[in-house]
């Protein structure tokens, strides 16, 4: 199994149809990102860094993860989020 086959299974995607993508070659990488509750800011004023908690996400939505794709043509890619949605 792939680093790539492996990262896509880790976040969930191996049900789906990941394992096509990474043996055609299309899927480059699967990556998985912290909640939002991880969230924080990074703000420097006068060299001195200040992280504070957030920013809290008031969306609906959000990104938990993302899958980085190389395709021949937006037709494909269209495809492929059709599929994935």
């Amino acid at each position: 199994m792939s680093r790539t086959v492996r990262a896509a299974s880790t976040i969930g995607w191996s049900a789906r149809p990941g394992d096509s993508y990474a043996s055609s070659g299309e899927l480059l990488g699967a990556y998985g990102l912290a909640d939002e509750l991880m969230a924080k800011t990074v703000r420097v004023r006068d060299g001195v860094p200040a992280v504070t908690d957030g920013p809290y996400i008031e969306a609906k939505e959000f990104v938990s993860s993302f899958f980085l794709l190389d395709v021949d043509s937006e037709k494909r890619a269209l495809e492929i989020a059709a599929e994935c949605s």
